[in-house]
């Protein structure tokens, strides 16, 4: 390779003194030429002509690429070559990948396509996106808001003088709207084996029973105090965000077999 090298840097050289030396021919024709019409042309035209003629006769109509003028022999031309196909394959590619996680975060099921798991990428999901692109529940009966308070949920039997036996649930339920909610009311169940349902009550927060209210008291009396959707001294009104009001819900008539009891919110008014 420094042989080639070396090679074509002499003959590069040669060629240019050829063309030095033969330049300097040129402008030694071109001044005797000048000098001659000036005393010998009988006009312009003809120094013109024979200027022209010696101008040929040197040689001189070669180009400068001919004599190695311009690009270095053997280099090879450089050409760009296009990007776009890389380009438009990766953008394909980024377009799947947020189509198959903008799918799983909403749950969308596509033929085929919500088959394809992609380790780590289809268990990613979008903060937020739900919010934005599904609509709430409708809060018609005003319950979504309310939570029964977990902690705070007992029950027990209670020996009415009238009634006989009665079942006695009582607890608490906090507003967590952002606003006051009132006639706020609770609705319990109470199951068989089975799960079979055996009997429902719906009663109003913050109307209180004393165990010798739920003793002696009516049945009547105990469902009519109950129905109160206010509360006692008006404390199911107007009830603030992140304030909590008690309940308390009785069943007379206690079925056979009884396995469990649920309670859960049945609405609120603001």
């Amino acid at each position: 390779a420094e042989d080639d090298l070396e090679f074509n840097l002499l003959d590069s050289d040669e060629e240019t003194m050829q063309y030095g030396a033969t330049q300097a021919a040129v402008t030694q024709v071109a001044d005797d030429l000048a000098v001659g019409g000036d005393m010998d042309a009988p006009s312009d035209e003809f120094a013109s002509d024979e200027f022209a003629d010696s101008y040929d006769e040197m040689g001189q109509t070669d180009t400068l690429d001919d004599v190695g003028i311009g690009p270095a022999m053997g280099e090879p031309i450089k050409t760009r070559r296009t990007r776009k196909p890389l380009i438009v394959a990766v953008l394909l590619l980024l377009l799947c990948v947020l189509g198959i996680i903008v799918t799983n975060s909403l749950n969308v099921k596509i033929p085929y396509v919500s088959d394809i798991q992609i380790p780590y990428i289809s268990d990613v999901k979008i903060p937020y996106l739900d919010g934005l692109l599904k609509s709430e529940p409708k809060d018609i009966a005003g319950n979504l808001k309310i939570s029964p308070l977990g902690r705070t949920i007992s029950y027990k039997f209670v020996e009415n003088t009238k009634a006989g036996k009665i079942f006695v649930i009582s607890g608490q339920v906090r507003n967590e709207y952002d606003h006051p909610r009132s006639n706020i009311k609770i609705t319990g169940k109470l199951y068989q084996k089975g799960k079979a349902l055996a009997k429902s009550a719906t009663v109003y927060c913050g109307n209180m029973l004393s165990d010798v209210d739920l003793q002696q008291m009516d049945i009547t009396a105990i469902s009519k105090r109950l129905q109160n959707r206010f509360g006692d001294n008006r404390s199911n009104v107007k009830v603030k965000t992140g304030k909590t009001i008690p309940f308390v819900i009785v069943f007379s008539k206690v079925p056979a077999n009884l396995d469990e009891y649920t309670i859960e919110v049945a609405g609120s008014t603001s």
